[in-house]
């Protein structure tokens, strides 16, 4: 978490956004709740064919935007989580490979998984 965190503040912080801070934790924040969305979409077609509709996934990013917002903009993490530089496998290289790949893959959740959230509902019927 923290690691996402400080490469994503490290992006914005390169690309000259004037607070890398609220930067970070709304891409975090997108980033965590595309994530939660896709896992409990799949899991409550699956387990109770129950859509997982547009009202849920505001509910889950505002839960989302506000633990975020407690943890890292309001308090002094932040700058603890800088002055650490966390990395995966002590390798800056490795560690930017994986953020994006990750990164990657939970963006294109917004493309796959409503059609086979769908096509799991479509078998409990």
């Amino acid at each position: 978490m923290k690691v996402f965190y400080y490469y994503y503040y490290l992006f914005y912080k390169k690309i000259l956004d004037p607070d890398p801070r609220l930067a970070a934790t709304l891409g975090f924040t997108a980033l965590v709740g595309f994530f939660l969305i896709a896992v409990l979409n799949i899991a409550f077609a699956y387990f109770f064919c129950f859509d997982f509709n547009k009202y849920y996934m505001i509910a889950v990013f505002a839960i989302i935007f506000l633990m975020n917002t407690f943890y890292f903009f309001s308090s002094k993490r932040v700058t603890v989580i800088v002055k650490a530089k966390p990395m995966f496998f002590n390798s800056h290289r490795a560690t930017i490979i994986t953020v994006l790949i990750f990164s990657l893959f939970v963006i294109s959740t917004l493309f796959w998984v409503g059609d086979y959230a769908n096509h799991i509902r479509d078998h409990c019927r």
